[in-house]
């Protein structure tokens, strides 16, 4: 059962699913276990709010989902999954997102 769902995320007991990872249609589960760091990071121009998905060329070691209302956002989620690339996820809602994965037992 999802406790928190947006156009571009889920969360539930195990972990948070990116509903467009890669390219629409390409989800990635990310499990709560995983999760070695996570804080709210503000988007600007050049911290990927106009990026679509990828790496960009100012900050080449963080992965952006594909989300075509990032531009309208101004804060993200930054994730650290234990490798060199790092994720940035934009739910509606960073803050509750991140007290969620808090509130599983992991303090990233």
């Amino acid at each position: 059962m999802a406790t928190y769902d947006d156009d571009t995320i889920t969360l539930d007991e195990t972990g948070i699913q990116v509903k467009n990872y890669y390219l629409p249609g390409k989800p990635r589960t990310i499990r709560y276990e995983e999760i070695t760091h996570a804080e709210v990071i503000e988007l600007g121009f050049a911290t990927g709010r106009h990026q679509l998905v990828g790496i960009g060329p100012l900050r080449p070691r963080l992965f952006f989902h594909w989300d075509r209302k990032r531009a309208r956002k101004s804060h993200g989620l930054l994730l650290d999954v234990g490798r060199r690339l790092r994720l940035a996820i934009t739910p509606d809602e960073p803050e509750r997102v991140l007290a969620h994965i808090h509130g599983q037992g992991h303090r990233p």
